[in-house]
């Protein structure tokens, strides 16, 4: 099986941004309720410091707004969720696309 060649990579990553993209549109918005809001920064900062593909981190803390607009969470618990996102947002990005052409 050959390698990808460069405008086959681009083309993939290309098409990984704007299915996400157009699936993201029909994700509800965050309305900021959280109670956790003044933390939020600091778990944000965190999930981006992991080398993760944009995707993942972008899709982890959408998910992570989301979780924390639904649901009362405790500081001590801010990181478990966070870490939480960060799985599914990779099993979501793994089912949809062919990771290896993401950066």
């Amino acid at each position: 099986m050959a390698s990808p060649t460069r405008d086959e990579m681009d083309m993939t990553r290309h098409d990984s941004y704007r299915l996400l993209r157009e699936r993201e549109q029909t994700i509800p918005n965050c309305k900021g309720r959280s109670l956790q809001l003044d933390s939020r920064w600091r778990v944000v900062d965190w999930i981006s410091s992991f080398e993760f593909p944009h995707t993942v981190i972008h899709l982890a803390v959408l998910l992570l707004d989301l979780y924390l607009d639904t649901y009362v969470v405790l500081p001590s618990q801010l990181y478990a969720v966070a870490i939480g996102c960060i799985v599914i947002a990779g099993i979501v990005l793994l089912l949809l696309v062919d990771t290896k052409y993401l950066v």
